[in-house]
């Protein structure tokens, strides 16, 4: 569920801090949407510098919801590469049969401590991984089988968990 922090602005005030988030939030500056020229996963920066007391609101999507909230499927076929949302904590995997070669791509923009979690109905014979360093890969899944990963900021790789 989004949130949303609320400031009275500074004069000439463009940085404004957030908890931290996934790097999807709008802002409004007295009830009109703002354009936002940056933003990372702690802080959003306006386009626009504010006026003195002017009342800035960020909406944003908490760290704890990035990876947790959805449920992706996918149905790939043989040397396809499948890239789930930022959002994506849940990746189900729904081939027709047996694929000889899949590279799943991380979710990109992870934040620390993120979930993300495979699942395949059918055998992955060659398995990769793009959009990110792993540790710990598998190179093979079975029929019904998962692989479990959690991101770590501090050395900026996915771990096997």
């Amino acid at each position: 569920m989004a949130k949303i922090i609320q400031y009275f602005s500074k004069p000439g005030q463009v940085d404004f801090d957030t908890p931290v988030q996934d790097g999807t939030a709008t802002a409004k500056v007295n009830g009109i949407t703002a354009t936002i020229s940056s933003q990372t996963n702690t802080r959003v920066t306006l386009a626009t510098p504010t006026s003195h007391n002017d009342k800035v609101e960020i909406t944003y999507n908490p760290v704890e919801m990035v990876g947790v909230t959805r449920t992706e499927r996918q149905v790939p076929v043989t040397g396809n590469t499948v890239s789930p949302s930022n959002l994506a904590g849940l990746l189900i995997l729904e081939p027709a049969g047996t694929l000889a070669t899949l590279t799943v791509n991380f979710p990109s923009g992870p934040v620390d401590n993120q979930a993300f979690t495979i699942f395949t109905t059918q055998t992955l014979t060659a398995l990769s991984f793009g959009n990110g360093t792993v540790v710990g890969a598998p190179t093979t899944l079975a029929a019904n089988g998962s692989a479990h990963f959690r991101y770590s900021t501090a050395t900026s790789k996915w771990y096997k968990v």
